[in-house]
């Protein structure tokens, strides 16, 4: 019904609609502006110093990249580092603390996860398993208003493109066809163009005030995270607290308990009368002044320290179970005193910062709000937003009406018998997307399910499922609306190793011939070398190297991603350079080499493990070491080398040299396939072989 009425409505306003020769040179203006804007090389997706803080863990760090356009990207790392949070900002799950998101140069940071127009596939796959596997993939093409209106506009595009065959066989001026093209590009372009050029002035004006909000959230961030801290603390010492007293209070009634089974009569007790003394009746007041309540911890420590320095066994049980509980209670006054007092210090100290912070961003919104009112261009973009998408429509139908009179009252199958075979081809192919909403749902779907293998099993519930089967069904849910950026969570986790190396490259297949830009998460390195054209590699927030998968295997920039990419794990040397030699082992090579802009540094040389010169003597090797594992893979083997002063260190070796366990393997470094370390900074330094 509402909708109905919406429909009503624009219609009404069609129809009063007056276009004037201002808004024709403004769409003009417009157009031309977008074929500039798509001649130049947008980024898909763009991260500027992106922060996530969540008060007691930074978990995204001031990260920046691009991801080119129809590009799969990974996001590579071990736990914990980041990615998955990274993906998340992404899709417009978590808000950022501070940084921008952008989607072919628009600012998303702030839009939900509906405007972002994307597609994702979760590590458990999200199926709804009350639905069939037909259902499942329906379900987001029934509740996208996007991909409704693309499927109108592939519709009218259909019905005008037909139009057009019959219309070129009756002596139409083609400047008439073309201008009817030329209106419908201008229809389906503008409001998108409207709303990214809205955007980017948003962006540009917006900057004070972006840069005051996060200040304050940061701030805010902190201050919170200092009372969660404190919070904890407390809960974590009061909890210690009773448990201490329990173990203690057990041990009394034990003692108890073994001298009444025993008949023993202790009667030199000593005397508890002090358990009685007024000071140690504290009376908790938690709304006194800051100078108060440290005058009180003092107290309170007192206290404690004199009950404490008691024997408990010099007095009676049940004296010492009044000792105990005296103890607890002032602990636990203790406990909330200093909460309370670390809270009142955090309130005059950081809540100060905070109300500055917040003050000087309620500042920045008024400003924000004048720049808006007196920004001439920003309110003409507003107006043009409002009526030119409406006038762009208007001149759209009003010139298809035109030249559909052309059409009145002829019999166009008359027409076809002339046409020839490559004008049926192009019939038969529009006519493909003049269909109805339903049959355009159905259609997408079945095209999908043939693309992901599915169409079998499309009438089968989930859990009928496997593993495989199921992660098909969900990234079928996820390519079906062809969104423009495709987010991937580990989504080969659940899966079994074999079904993990045919599914992967099932999806660079997929992802491929759709030109999807992919964001895929994981953190094994097997996948993500695979599969890649850039791999991201994160640890502890930040973005350590980016590159593609053989740049960073080749010339990793620093000692975590040199240990981190590559199976088995790089081998590492300590080393010295000097006077252009490098001395690894207390053995200076033959070679003399140039280290960049280093004259004396400490080392870390590393090797690949399919890298080191294998020697069959000892005398023609510079280093030996012992085989103390030994992982045959059938063509090669894994070796793990214990090596004097050096440590464990991996070698690959082809099955033919046949080395055994606990033999001795002789061997030297590849002086021009050396990965060189600064031991300091752990960054990457580029050599030469000078001799």
């Amino acid at each position: 019904m509402l909708n109905t009425i919406k429909k009503l409505l624009k219609q009404v306003n069609l129809n009063k609609l007056q276009v004037t020769d201002e808004d024709m040179a403004a769409l003009k203006k417009y157009r031309e502006i977008y074929d500039k804007q798509h001649e130049k090389d947008i980024s898909s997706i763009e991260l500027k110093n992106l922060n996530i803080d969540f008060g007691e863990t930074l978990a995204v760090d001031n990260v920046s990249f691009k991801i080119p356009e129809g590009k799969l990207i990974t996001l590579l790392g071990p736990s914990g580092c980041g990615k998955t949070t990274t993906l998340n900002a992404i899709a417009g799950l978590l808000t950022p603390t501070s940084g921008k998101i952008l989607f072919r140069g628009k600012d998303v940071t702030h839009f939900t996860p509906q405007k972002r127009k994307l597609g994702f596939v979760f590590q458990n796959y999200a199926l709804y398993p009350h639905l069939s596997v037909y259902s499942n993939i329906t379900f987001p093409l029934k509740n996208d208003e996007n991909w409704k209106n693309k499927t109108f506009m592939k519709r009218i595009k259909a019905r005008m493109d037909i139009d057009l065959l019959y219309l070129e066989d009756m002596n139409v001026p083609k400047a008439e066809l073309e201008e009817l093209k030329n209106s419908f590009l201008r229809w389906r372009f503008i409001k998108n163009e409207l709303e990214y050029q809205n955007s980017v002035l948003y962006a540009k004006l917006s900057d004070d005030l972006e840069k005051a909000h996060s200040e304050y959230k940061l701030e805010s961030v902190k201050y919170n995270a200092k009372k969660t801290l404190s919070a904890k603390k407390t809960l974590e010492e009061q909890k210690k607290a009773k448990e201490e007293y329990n173990f203690a209070s057990k041990k009394v009634a034990d003692d108890y308990k073994l001298a009444k089974q025993n008949n023993i009569v202790e009667t030199s007790w000593k005397d508890a009368s002090f358990l009685s003394d007024s000071k140690f009746n504290f009376k908790l007041d938690l709304k006194t002044d800051l100078e108060t309540k440290k005058t009180q911890v003092k107290e309170l420590k007192d206290l404690l320290k004199e009950l404490r320095s008691k024997e408990l066994k010099e007095y009676s049980y049940w004296d010492r179970k009044k000792l105990l509980k005296l103890v607890l209670k002032l602990t636990q006054d203790l406990l909330k005193l200093n909460f309370a007092l670390e809270n009142q210090q955090l309130s005059t100290v950081d809540k100060q910062n905070l109300a500055l912070k917040l003050e000087a961003y309620k500042k920045a919104k008024e400003d924000f709000k004048k720049i808006l009112d007196e920004n001439q261009e920003y309110k003409t973009l507003k107006t043009h937003l409002k009526r030119l998408p409406l006038v762009a429509e208007k001149v759209f139908f009003d010139k298809w009406r035109e030249l559909r009179k052309h059409l009145e009252g002829k019999n166009l199958k008359e027409f076809q018998n002339s046409w020839s075979e490559e004008k049926h081809e192009k019939l038969k192919e529009y006519s493909k997307d003049n269909v109805s909403l339903k049959k355009a749902i159905h259609n997408e779907v079945m095209e999908v399910a043939k693309r992901v293998e599915i169409t079998k099993i499309l009438q089968k519930k989930p859990t009928r499922l496997s593993g495989g089967q199921q992660q098909r069904v969900s990234i079928a849910r996820a390519i079906v609306k062809k969104p423009d950026i495709l987010l991937m969570d580990e989504p080969l986790s659940n899966l079994d190793a074999k079904l993990r190396i045919s599914t992967r490259q099932w999806i660079r297949q997929i992802q491929q011939s759709l030109k999807i830009t992919t964001v895929f998460v994981t953190h094994d390195q097997e996948e993500a070398m695979s599969i890649s054209d850039i791999v991201i590699c994160m640890d502890f927030g930040k973005v350590k190297q980016i590159g593609s998968p053989i740049e960073l295997y080749n010339k990793p920039n620093n000692l975590f991603v040199a240990k981190f990419l590559g199976m088995p794990e790089m081998g590492l040397f300590p080393a010295t350079f000097e006077k252009n030699k490098i001395k690894v082992n207390n053995l200076t090579l033959k070679n003399k080499f140039k280290v960049a802009n280093k004259d004396f540094a400490d080392l870390q040389i590393g090797v690949r493990a399919e890298d080191f010169v294998l020697h069959r003597y000892k005398k023609d090797s510079d280093f030996s070491g012992r085989i103390i594992v030994k992982e045959n893979f059938g063509k090669e083997s894994k070796l793990v080398v214990e090596i004097e002063n050096v440590g464990n260190v991996n070698f690959l070796v082809s099955n033919d040299a046949n080395y055994k366990l606990y033999d001795e393997i002789h061997f030297s470094l590849p002086v021009n396939k050396l990965h060189v370390f600064d031991s300091l900074t752990s960054e990457r330094l580029e050599y030469e072989v000078a001799s």
